[in-house]
């Protein structure tokens, strides 16, 4: 075993067991190898030596049963008595095999090698058993075992043996056979012991491996040795050769270690550590602080042990010898013996007090005697402890003020229940007025973090006169301060009648929270005064703040009963604990209904089990989990619940409680999904919008792509679709629609995609179609067509133009196919309609320059190509600019200024505009605020939203989300819409226009005017501004037209409370014919060209200092 391994409290005897163990094992090793004398088979005379080697081992094996006998009842472990025991019954055996070895007398019955075997055998045995059983009870300081308990079964099992191997032996296995040697029954026996002893070693071993608790290093080497020893018993042939002697020495050795150990365990180590402790107790008495004297019955001084020699009535040298009564009073002496004779009838003294005149002066000590008998049982000793008391009565002095203080502090807690905080502090102050005897006290709150003093409980508050900057010198410096000197209180707070002064802060995390002052006690404050005034100050702060605490939970408490949503509180084990009144309407449930049950009552079945494992998972982790459930009420309809749960831990942060907050989203729920619908399809057609087909269009693609199929989109159009709806209206032009997306549909597969983006435009998406397929789909797709078709009573024939556009030859976008498909169709138009055509290169020659652009555009965010400027905007009503409109520039290093006619448009097309209209809505943010900061308040941005943007699902989301990044209130942002966008499909432009209302944004509609059927709609949309086009504004003095269009929209605006503003104002005659015509603003090149932020802001500062409009 490595030494490292061993404890280092068996050091000390390691070293030697194991050079024993280790020389012994070698010399066990060289019996092996070297040659043995022939004639040490059969020692000469061994008989004698024999007995004298017996005698020996049966001397030590009686020894260790006398010396574990004899103290056995101070051992610390049954393990001395069990090996004692156990070792008696060896030496019976021992000395049974001793006299029954051939060559001596018979024993009982007449010897033989067999018989004395038998014998060694079973005393081998029982001192394995020894070994084993105390390698496992001395560690153990458990009950002691009976010492008959084991003796008597010990010596019963030797009569035993004795019995069978005397009269019985031919019922046991032969062990020797003369001429042969020993059995293989005796040799397998002898490696039985072997293997016990062994064992036995083994656990001795560990436990060198811990402290020491008794002397496992000799017992191992005790195993050891008897291992090696019943090693050599397997080797001999005749019972007289080399190899039994040997096994008997090794026997005595082991016997001699165990002995050995037996003596340190139980008398070495014992008389040590009673040395020890006799150094220890003269060590204790030496620096006892109380003065310890031995005197006999008479009361004479026998000993003196003092550390504190000026605390005796004289010198310890004098004293010994003298009797109690020549050196102290007599009253005092004869207390001392009254303890004496207490003592000695009922063995102790306690409690009786003397007071003596010693050099430190009148001290008070308190006597305890106890009675001792000497050793011869003559006159017995008594041991005087005098204990210096004289703090103890000077303290009992201090417990009338104690308890005095302790009812004040009862009666502070019980006024607690009726008082205010206000009318609290002014029983606090009385109260300490009171106990400390001072006529003048007052006590200050001191509100945090602002330090403000209030000045809430006094008495006598003309008398103490504090001036403000002492109070807050004090408060910084949040340290106590006792003046008992009248020239110190005046040098301090300047002429005063005070005489003495006490004060001292109230601390909270540092900050002083309470502030008391104490005045003009008739005696000097004391330290102890000091600490009384702490403590009622902390206790009356503690109570002020528990009546703060119980307003804040009565509060909560409100709270969360008046809370719109449902709260539910839990045990750890999901047990409803609470739930506030919102959740007994919005379930139906009541309290007393769902206590102490699992939320999961509400459960409708339908929430998927994987959120409620992640829930769970995220909850065992101590995290806060957010998500959707679908419930059910009492009632079984079903509702839809965001659900916040997280969970309350107490102070030292263990978990104790789940809180859940839960909204009824049914409403928001069924909201997005008519948003979704649409927001996805065509409320006309119920076909798949623009958006929708992006996604399914890539879908087809990256099918036919994995499978290298062809892709066929067709973009069909009808032809004089106008002319209808002008003739017919608008209804009736719906229902047409609606009737070709039927006949379209009829003709296409399940896989195949149908989609109206617009107007009278479809497009079809035919996965898996190549040129020759597509022509004759086109043909099938025309003839579908043509039949007449019913529209309220009239037969209307309609004919349609196909563009086709194939992958991968023409493109691999849908942008592309539908430019490719689009630029066909054009073709068709201008070649007659009613056909059909495949893309050709050549189509688009002349959009070579639109491509460029497009290409160069999708590069322009990320090479910071895009700008902002912005044109300000005049209020009639204010006088002065109030908003701006935000413009977007682009400068191509390529193409120069391309005009936001031509890109924007690009942008729709290919959907950039959605990332472009984000970086926009951030910049003029990110700008806003700058402004803001600069001093620029109450701006507005006007900022245009794109109809592909307007369509985004997520929209309202976005916005709100940038703004909030960019710290800027959406009340500053105007969102301009343009007719078009708005009127393209009403229903879902008005919900998504309320969601941005209540988001917070202003929403304008820009070039009003220009769209159709706009009246009837404009009442629905929650809309602030119409911004009058300037088509109608470029000709208004001329035009009576213009003029009557405009003067029309602005009584419009007026009657509904928006606002109206003209755009393209460039001459001040316009300007001053709308100012009468009643419009709220302008914006123009008269009032000011679009600007870079830079001169925008000298630009209003120069309107804000001159403040003359323009």
């Amino acid at each position: 075993m490595n030494r490292h391994t061993l404890h280092p409290s068996h050091a000390a005897e390691i070293k030697p067991a194991f050079s024993w163990v280790l020389w012994m094992a070698v010399l066990v090793i060289a019996s092996q190898f070297l040659p043995i004398p022939e004639a040490s088979r059969g020692l000469a005379n061994y008989l004698p030596l024999h007995i004298t080697l017996e005698v020996l081992s049966i001397a030590v094996a009686l020894m260790i049963f006398a010396i574990g006998w004899s103290t056995h009842r101070h051992a610390r472990s049954s393990g001395v008595i069990w090996l004692s025991c156990l070792f008696l019954g060896v030496a019976l055996l021992d000395l049974s095999h001793m006299l029954s070895y051939q060559g001596m007398p018979d024993f009982v019955t007449p010897g033989h090698p067999e018989k004395a075997i038998n014998f060694w055998l079973a005393a081998r045995s029982l001192a394995a058993v020894a070994l084993i059983g105390a390698a496992f009870l001395l560690p153990q300081s458990t009950q002691k075992m009976s010492s008959r308990r084991i003796l008597l079964p010990v010596l019963l099992l030797v009569a035993v043996a004795h019995l069978i191997f005397l009269y019985f032996p031919e019922r046991l296995p032969r062990t020797f056979v003369p001429g042969e040697g020993l059995t293989p029954f005796k040799i397998g026996f002898e490696y039985l012991l072997i293997v016990l002893y062994l064992l036995a070693a083994g656990v001795f071993l560990l436990h060198l491996r811990k402290p020491r608790t008794f002397n496992a290093t000799g017992l191992f080497a005790a195993a050891a040795l008897m291992a090696m020893s019943e090693f050599f018993f397997t080797l001999y042939a005749s019972v007289t050769d080399v190899f039994n002697l040997l096994g008997h020495l090794y026997k005595i050795v082991a016997y001699g270690f165990l002995y050995r150990a037996l003596f340190v365990e139980t008398v070495e180590q014992p008389w040590q550590q009673l040395k020890a402790s006799e150094q220890q107790l003269s060590a204790t008495i030496d620096a006892l602080p109380d003065l310890l004297f031995e005197l006999d019955e008479q009361g004479n001084y026998l000993q003196v042990h003092a550390a504190e020699c000026n605390k005796l009535a004289a010198p310890a040298q004098e004293l010994i010898g003298k009797n109690l009564t020549e050196v102290m009073p007599q009253e005092a002496a004869d207390i001392c013996l009254q303890a004496i004779a207490e003592a000695q009838r009922d063995g102790v003294s306690h409690g009786r007090r003397i007071q003596l005149q010693v050099p430190e002066g009148v001290r008070y000590f308190e006597l305890s005697v106890s009675c001792c008998l000497r050793e011869d049982n003559t006159s017995p000793i008594f041991l005087f402890l005098s204990r210096d008391e004289t703090e103890v009565i000077e303290q009992q002095q201090a417990l009338a003020h104690e308890a005095s203080l302790n009812q004040s502090l009862l009666d502070l807690t019980q006024e607690a229940v009726q008082r205010n905080e206000a009318q609290l502090i002014q029983y606090g102050a009385e109260s300490a007025a009171s106990l400390f005897q001072s006529p003048r006290a007052c006590i200050y709150l001191v509100q945090s973090p602002t330090r403000n003093i209030e000045r809430l409980g006094c008495c006598a508050p003309e008398a103490l006169p504090l001036p403000e900057f002492f109070l807050y010198q004090q408060i910084q410096d949040a340290r106590p301060l006792m003046l008992n000197q009248a020239d110190a209180v005046q040098a301090l707070l300047g002429q005063t009648d005070l005489q003495r002064l006490l004060c001292l802060p109230v601390l909270e995390a540092g900050q002083v929270c309470l502030w008391v002052a104490l005045g003009n006690k008739p005696s000097d404050y004391t330290a102890r005064d000091l600490q009384s005034v702490q403590l009622l100050a902390q206790s009356l702060w503690q109570l002020v703040r528990r009546q703060r605490q119980d307003r804040s939970i009565e509060t909560l408490s409100s709270a969360l009963a008046q809370s719109p949503n449902s709260v539910i509180i839990t045990d750890l084990n999901a047990n409803i604990e609470y739930v506030n009144p919102a959740f007994e309407r919005t379930s139906g449930y009541q309290l007393q209904e769902v206590f102490g049950k699992n939320p999961k009552i509400l459960a409708s079945g339908k929430t998927p089990d994987t959120v409620y494992e992640e829930m769970w998972e995220r909850l065992r982790q101590g995290l806060t989990w957010q998500g959707e459930l679908l419930n059910c009420r009492k009632d079984g309809s079903e509702f839809y619940e965001q659900v916040l749960i997280y969970p309350l831990r107490d102070r030292q942060g263990q978990i104790i409680n789940y809180i859940s907050h839960k909204e009824d989203i049914s409403a928001q729920k069924t909201d997005k999904a008519i948003i979704q619908q649409l927001s996805f399809y065509d409320q006309v057609t119920d076909l798949p919008n623009r958006t929708l087909l992006q996604e399914q269009f890539e879908r087809a693609l990256d099918r036919v792509s994995a499978q290298k199929e062809p892709l066929t989109l067709i973009w069909l159009d009808l032809d004089n679709f106008k002319a209808i709806n002008d003739v017919l209206g608008h209804a009736a032009g719906d229902l047409l629609l609606r009737q070709v997306a039927d006949r379209i549909r009829a003709q296409l597969r399940e896989q195949d995609i149908l989609s109206r983006l617009s107007g009278d435009g479809f497009v079809l998406v035919i996965p898996g179609m190549g040129q020759d397929a597509a022509a004759v789909k086109a043909s099938e797709l025309l003839q579908a067509l043509e039949p007449p078709m019913l529209l309220r009573d009239q037969e209307i024939s309609i004919s349609a133009s196909l563009g086709i556009a194939l992958y991968p030859n023409d493109a691999s976008s849908l942008e592309g196919m539908l430019s490719c498909a689009e630029a066909a169709m054009y073709q068709v138009k201008q070649q007659g309609r009613n056909n059909f055509r495949f893309f050709a290169p050549e189509m688009q020659a002349n959009s070579s320059r639109s491509l460029a652009l497009s290409h160069a555009l999708k590069l322009a965010l990320a090479r910071n190509e895009l700008s902002l400027v912005y044109q300000p905007q005049f209020s009639f009503e204010r006088q002065r600019m109030h908003a701006a409109e935000v413009l977007l520039r682009w400068q191509s290093p390529e193409w120069g200024p391309i005009s936001p006619v031509e890109f924007i448009a690009m942008a729709e097309h290919s959907g950039l505009i959605i990332s472009i209209g984000e970086w926009v809505m951030r910049e003029a943010a990110k700008q806003l605020a700058l402004w803001q900061k600069q001093g620029m308040h109450n701006l507005v941005l006007a900022i245009n939203l794109s109809g592909v943007q307007f369509n985004q699902p997520d929209l309202v989301t976005n916005l709100a989300r940038i703004v909030r990044e960019e710290g800027v209130e959406p009340a500053c942002i105007e969102l301009e819409l343009t007719e078009a966008v708005a009127l393209q499909n009403p229903e879902a432009a008005g919900l998504v226009m309320h969601a941005l209302q209540q988001a917070g944004f202003h929403l304008s509609i820009d070039d009003f005017g220009t769209g159709y059927s706009s009246m009837s709609y404009l009442k629905r949309f929650a809309v602030d501004k119409l911004k009058i086009d300037q088509s109608f504004v470029r000709e208004l003095e001329s035009s009576a037209d213009d003029k009557a269009i405009v003067t029309a929209i602005i009584q419009m605006a007026q009657s509904l409370e928006m606002k109206s503003l003209a755009e393209g104002v460039e001459t001040q005659a316009q300007a001053d014919l709308l100012r009468e015509l009643g419009c709220h603003e302008i914006q123009g090149y008269l009032y000011s060209r679009p600007l870079l932020a830079q001169d925008f802001a000298s630009f209003y500062w120069a309107q804000m200092i001159s403040k003359s409009g323009f």
